[in-house]
């Protein structure tokens, strides 16, 4: 276990020395340990990296977030299991043109092993807006935060 501990910090921090000092500044301001800090980063790169193939409208990419046995539940219940099948529904769904807007609601990040990112958003297209709430429950797979679950709901 502590070996496998060891890789994981080695991982993160490999992947995230230019934080290091913010991230110690910030760990002295909000009470985090510096793995937390450095796990929190990790986790906001991955959104941000998850966020910018959505807009580029690249399933392939978007699809490279996702676990291989990861699933989506569409907003009317619909389940996609796998990542080769998440990423052929995303390319459904980039076929036709719209924009969408993303506000971060909540994350949370348990252990540097789980977090839960939930997020609103719309898409207007061709039939008008739909506004979601959407929840992703990412883990943490050899120093890489991966989405398992990808969960929305359609609000009204």
């Amino acid at each position: 276990m502590k070996r496998f501990a060891a890789l994981l910090i080695g991982a993160l921090v490999a992947g995230t020395l230019v934080t290091s000092a913010a991230a110690s500044s910030a760990s002295d301001q909000s009470g985090e340990t510096g793995i937390d800090v450095i796990c929190k980063r990790s986790l906001e790169s991955t959104q941000r990296g998850f966020d910018q193939a959505f807009n580029d409208r690249d399933a392939h990419r978007l699809a490279s977030f996702y676990r291989d046995e990861a699933t989506l539940v569409s907003p009317r219940g619909r389940v996609f299991a796998t990542r080769a099948v998440i990423e052929t529904a995303f390319a459904g769904l980039f076929s036709a043109p719209f924009t969408s807007t993303v506000i971060p609601v909540r994350t949370v990040i348990e252990g540097c092993r789980t977090a839960v990112a939930i997020t609103d958003f719309t898409i207007v297209d061709a039939n008008g807006p739909r506004h979601f709430l959407a929840s992703l429950t990412y883990t943490m797979d050899r120093g890489r935060w991966q989405v398992l679950l990808d969960q929305s709901t359609l609000l009204p």
